[in-house]
């Protein structure tokens, strides 16, 4: 979409009025934002479409008091909540992507490897903030990307936290396709596991999003209990062996997203600190 924009002609951007033009930049400044992790500068913004600073200006004015945009303070700017709107779920992602920051890099200093922060939306589950290190992973993964719930380590510690029906719900609506041979499918297994991380605080998953890759995630909760998503830790399997995993890095992922909750609001099972 962005770079539809930014291929059109000015005839395109013109369109019949002046309003259609105006529509078009300011959807160009938009994504543009979107496209920042830290916010953006006016100047970067300059570079990144194209547009003159008086009429950056005026777009960002409008995108902010719209609420579309907002000023993060030093003169840098980010996509405002108000774009909840066009479906992004910016309650979860944006906001929840920004305050997790902290605790995946202090999640990260301590075990070295790329750490992600993930919300569930549907039967899947939405990557909103991630620090990856120097070392190369099988599988592509960005802000937004989408993966299943059903067998990925953030989804199963996210399902775990949930009812059990609720949980089982969310199953029976996925398309639980057999990715690789050790991808577990059948919905009574699944809700078997799914007990059995919410016994041991941490899901741990080993080859069945891709072969070579496992992971161990732990969710991250609100007020009174609610889960808000998780965080994980993504290993290649050739490197770092499942109890390495589990022995040398499991308990830093387990204190960090217990200090995220409390932070949150949660108050513990038994609604003390």
């Amino acid at each position: 979409m962005a770079e539809d924009i930014e291929n059109m002609t000015e005839t395109d951007k013109g369109g019949r009025s002046g309003d259609v033009g105006s529509l078009l930049r300011g959807l160009q400044v938009f994504h543009a934002l979107a496209a920042a992790d830290n916010g953006a500068s006016p100047q970067e913004l300059v570079h990144a479409t194209g547009l003159d600073r008086s009429t950056l200006q005026r777009l960002l004015r409008t995108l902010v008091s719209a609420g579309y945009a907002e000023r993060l303070g030093r003169g840098r700017y980010a996509v405002g909540s108000q774009a909840l709107r066009l479906g992004v779920r910016l309650t979860d992602s944006h906001h929840l992507g920004r305050v997790s920051r902290p605790y995946l890099q202090r999640l990260q200093a301590e075990v070295d490897e790329t750490v992600n922060f993930a919300v569930l939306d549907g039967t899947d589950v939405v990557y909103v903030a991630r620090l990856a290190t120097g070392q190369i992973l099988s599988i592509n993964i960005d802000i937004g990307t989408r993966l299943p719930a059903y067998c990925t380590s953030l989804g199963r510690a996210i399902l775990a936290a949930l009812p059990t029906d609720q949980a089982r719900a969310v199953l029976e609506r996925s398309d639980r396709a057999e990715l690789t041979p050790q991808t577990i499918v059948d919905v009574d297994e699944i809700v078997d596991e799914l007990a059995a991380i919410r016994q041991r605080g941490y899901s741990y998953t080993e080859a069945e999003l891709e072969q070579g890759l496992q992971s161990a995630a732990a969710a991250v909760r609100g007020v009174g209990g609610a889960v808000v998503g998780a965080i994980n830790i993504s290993v290649p399997g050739a490197r770092v062996s499942g109890a390495e995993l589990e022995r040398e890095m499991v308990p830093a992922l387990i204190e960090v997203a217990a200090a995220f909750s409390a932070d949150l609001g949660w108050t513990g099972e038994d609604g003390r600190r």
